[in-house]
């Protein structure tokens, strides 16, 4: 039975990502740190390993006998851009060291990085993969320079990057807060609610995850593995609140402001010890309107297509938000 690693396996999308592969049949380990939660994880059903700190001796002895490394791990919240660069660099570096200097390399390393390593759509236009990256936040800087350090392994490793946008789903936190707000009956609404996202339920991102894996593609290739829906603030507001049957107060505000407002919550978790979705980092991308990408390479290259539709996903979602008693 092949063996496939998951670095961050006790994330949003990681989990998921477990879940799955077993469900193929295969085998799992996973490498986590012991501050990691397992709330999320069948431990009856993988191989743990929990240690700290990562480094490439750590990443040597996971990898070991791996068919298929997911690099799943990453910090999407942090206090500097030193912060993001420190651990998407080291993360990446010493497990593409580790990987290449095995004695049997695995067959595929995934690694995951993000719509934001390239930036947001100026024209609405959804970004395909070749056009320029130009993160605007620090974590899209750092997601950039980690897919750099990943491709100079692709002569060694078989490398594939994936840049998955807005993902949303069971287990996801960050909408939660904009669901939340929405039942208590308000919409704030950045730039009046028209700017547009490429939001995508994460079971097609782990199915295109899985074609990634198994596709006949030559190292070195990115991808969007996104929904062909194209979503605008307003029109998810509209969804939930007809989910709850509320009629949210709408309060447009300027994008100009977002900086302000991220600046002002980050303060706010200092004092309190409780993070909120938007911070300083999170606000230098809520400025910009559009974060819209083509999944059309991976269509073509990986027989990907999204299949879960936008309004049959966000009601599962908030189904399980509510069987939770989070909302």
């Amino acid at each position: 039975m092949a063996l496939d690693l998951v670095v961050g396996a006790s994330g949003f999308i990681g989990s998921h990502l477990v879940d799955t592969l077993l469900g193929e049949g295969r085998s799992v380990r996973v490498l986590l740190r012991p501050s990691s939660s397992l709330k999320w994880l069948p431990e009856n059903d993988i191989e743990v390993v929990s240690t700290s700190p990562w480094n490439e001796e750590v990443y040597s002895s996971a990898l070991h006998g791996v068919d298929t490394a997911y690099l799943v791990a990453g910090v999407t919240h942090a206090v500097s851009r030193v912060a993001f660069f420190d651990f998407h660099s080291r993360a990446t570096t010493d497990m593409l060291t580790a990987a290449s200097r095995a004695e049997t390399p695995p067959r595929r390393t995934i690694i995951f990085s993000s719509l934001a390593a390239a930036g947001p759509s100026h024209t609405g236009t959804p970004l395909t993969e070749s056009d320029e990256p130009h993160p605007v936040s620090w974590y899209g800087e750092s997601k950039l320079e980690q897919e750099r350090i990943a491709l100079s392994f692709k002569e060694t490793l078989h490398i594939t990057i994936l840049r998955p946008p807005a993902v949303y789903g069971p287990r996801d936190k960050d909408l939660l807060h904009f669901f939340t707000i929405i039942k208590r009956g308000v919409f704030p609404a950045p730039g009046g609610g028209i700017g547009m996202q490429s939001l995508t339920h994460v079971d097609d991102i782990v199915r295109g995850t899985l074609r990634a894996a198994q596709a006949d593609i030559p190292s070195g290739r990115t991808y969007f593995i996104s929904t062909h829906e194209i979503v605008t603030w307003n029109e998810l507001a509209r969804y939930v609140a007809e989910y709850f049957a509320v009629s949210p107060l709408k309060l447009p505000f300027p994008m100009w402001i977002v900086p302000f407002m991220g600046q002002m919550a980050q303060w706010i978790s200092r004092i309190t010890g409780k993070r909120y979705p938007l911070d300083r980092n999170k606000a230098m991308e809520g400025r910009h309107l559009h974060w819209v990408c083509s999944s059309a390479r991976a269509h073509d290259e990986l027989g990907f297509t999204a299949s879960v539709p936008l309004t049959h996903g966000i009601v599962e979602t908030l189904n399980w938000y509510r069987k939770q008693a989070v909302l």
